[in-house]
């Protein structure tokens, strides 16, 4: 088998290259592509609504411009060379049908490439108007350059077919679109076909570079479809060599055959590798990562009780709950390329009064949010959706709404754990004074209900309510994996030298501790301390805080300084939502003029960021 010699394919290019740039046709596409492509880039006005520095609006759009400039670069690659009659002159070159090919190739990609170069001054613009993510802008950058070049290989097979100049570009166009449409197409007769149909298709995969995620499936993907593309470009070129074979299969028969066999192998390749979770987060702030415990949950789902999850989201959402439906759309794809069949992701876009907002409400009882937008001309609402259902066999899980400081990976993670049944942990929830399991008030003869946190608690943990009195067994089968104590400074003395042992033997625990409880200030830490030194006091309410442990002394046994009776305060507010709250409520974030607001080396505050 001769090799391809490789000064051959770029003496072939640059024959090529001088073509184009010796008239105005390659001036006129760079010029084009660059307008174009700056237009739907910039010219939307979802651009400056979204207030965020990427190049979203242009990745929407990008697949189907390249349906307009592909053909239009391609169409002369072979189709002008019959016109003029050069290409007996090319074909009787010393050069393999390969080396034409590749050669023809080389040109037309570096045409492309040369106007993906001078495109980078949508990032300057960028940048001027704000800070880019660098590594978004190079993952970008590297889908539109692989989606290019693997269309280039299939527009150049249709100016291949005639020696017309449109028709040439028609069939170019026709050939790209089908592996652009493929999943709308599919889906104009059902669902199924097109999610069936999706990764056999360019936007599924293109979409992930959109992100900031290099997948090798997505890799494989372009440069194997553009080497079935080549290859079919050999044999059509290579029909000047063919020969009758009498009664046997022709010539033609068999390239068929071996075509066909090719696609068959590369399917295969891009399958298997569509199960490999190979795939790479290059964003700044890895906004695409997955946690390894969402990686261990989805691992040890079952594909006999796969996981549905149907997102109804609203196509266009307030500057506010931007980065929110980026950030939930993103968990939900990253969870879809990780599961395979044990889920299965179906994103709604949902309007008012639409088809899919019916089935939200009528299904799930999602409705959307009214928001009004503080940049919009008119103080009209906005009805927002950003809600997700989850359903495994007969159990379901509704978040109608995501809202904003809520973490999507933890609570999609979590939605997903309560309907597959998963193993749960056990949280212990330390029965103080706080009363947050709720109970018979006897002081005012109500009966309070359990605090909202123990029934967000319930939806993903087993939860036990443990009295401290005797000392919290850590070893037996009915251990706790956590613990979450709210307000210890209630917990009398033998009780707080319990709970504290049990946190000095390694086991997980969140204190709540509070200067002014608003819920009952006789809570207050500072109250034993008055109680103690009031002689005007109830005796039997002085006796009882005088068997109230010592807090300041227990947590300066774990480590902690904790002065009860100071009370700092803070004006630092970054957004709207809490700009009405009491100074006393103090937001610890990197942007309060602290940039080391949170120790990033210590694994309980390093993934904080306010």
């Amino acid at each position: 088998m001769r090799t391809v010699n490789l000064r051959t394919v770029w003496g072939l290019g640059k024959r090529d290259l001088r073509r184009y740039f010796s008239n105005p046709t390659g001036y006129v596409f760079i010029t084009l592509f660059i307008l174009l492509s700056a237009i739907a880039a910039f010219w939307r006005p979802r651009f400056f609504l979204n207030n965020l520095a990427t190049l979203d609006q242009i990745n929407e759009v990008y697949p189907y411009l390249l349906l307009l400039f592909v053909p239009a670069l391609t169409m002369g690659v072979w189709a002008d060379e019959r016109k003029q009659g050069t290409d007996e002159l090319l074909l009787t070159l010393p050069a393999t049908d390969l080396e034409l090919v590749l050669g023809k190739y080389t040109a037309v990609v570096a045409v492309y490439t040369v106007s993906l170069v001078l495109s980078l001054s949508h990032v300057g613009v960028l940048l001027w108007l704000g800070s880019p993510d660098g590594g978004l802008m190079v993952a970008n950058y590297l889908g539109y350059w692989l989606a290019g070049a693997t269309l280039i290989a299939v527009g150049m097979f249709g100016s291949l077919l005639t020696a017309n100049l449109t028709v040439a570009f028609i069939l170019a166009a026709l050939f790209c679109a089908v592996p652009v449409l493929l999943d709308q197409a599919g889906r104009t007769f059902s669902d199924t076909l097109g999610r069936l149909a999706a990764p056999l298709g360019i936007v599924q995969h293109f979409a992930d570079f959109t992100r900031g995620v290099v997948s090798l499936a997505g890799i494989v993907y372009f440069v194997s479809l553009a080497t079935l593309c080549l290859h079919l470009n050999v044999i059509m070129i290579g029909r000047r060599h063919w020969t009758r074979s009498g009664n046997r299969l022709p010539m033609g028969g068999h390239h068929v055959v071996r075509a066909i066999a090719l696609f068959v192998a590369l399917a295969a390749v891009n399958l298997m590798l569509e199960r490999i979770d190979a795939r790479l987060d290059v964003t700044a702030e890895r906004l695409h990562s997955i946690g390894p415990e969402t990686r261990a949950l989805i691992a040890g789902l079952s594909p006999s009780r796969p996981v549905i999850i149907q997102a109804f989201v609203s196509p266009e959402v307030p500057e506010e709950f931007v980065q929110q439906r980026e950030r939930m759309l993103s968990v939900l794809r990253e969870v879809q390329a990780m599961a395979g069949l044990r889920v299965a992701v179906r994103v709604e876009q949902t309007r008012p009064y639409s088809e899919a907002a019916r089935t939200a409400r009528e299904r799930f009882g999602i409705v959307p949010r009214l928001v009004t937008e503080p940049t919009s001309a008119t103080s009209d609402p906005q009805g927002v959706f950003l809600g997700v259902a989850f359903r495994s066999g007969a159990d379901e899980q509704v978040i109608p709404f995501l809202d904003n400081g809520l973490s999507a990976e933890y609570e999609l993670a979590r939605s997903i754990r309560v309907v597959a049944r998963t193993e749960r942990k056990r949280i212990g929830i330390v029965d103080t004074d706080a009363r947050v399991f709720g109970g018979m008030d006897f002081e005012t003869g109500s009966n309070r209900l359990p605090w909202e946190i123990v029934n967000e608690i319930k939806k993903q943990y087993d939860v036990v309510q443990i009295t401290p009195f005797e000392p919290i067994d850590t070893a037996s089968a009915d251990k706790v994996d956590a613990l979450l104590v709210v307000l210890p400074s209630t917990l009398l003395t033998r009780e707080m030298a319990n709970v504290f042992d049990a946190i000095k033997r390694g086991v997980p625990t969140l204190l709540v501790v509070d200067p002014v409880p608003a819920m009952d200030m006789r809570l207050a830490p500072a109250a034993s301390m008055a109680a103690r030194m009031n002689p005007y006091a109830n005796p039997a309410m002085a006796l009882a805080r005088k068997n109230v442990g010592d807090i300041q002394k227990a947590l300066a046994g774990i480590g902690v300084t904790w002065p009860p009776v100071r009370v700092v305060w803070d004006s630092y507010r970054p957004s709207a939502e809490i700009s009405q709250l009491p100074r006393e409520v103090v937001l610890v974030a990197p942007g309060s003029g602290n940039a080391d607001a949170f120790n990033r080396t210590h694994p309980a505050t390093a993934g904080l960021q306010q």
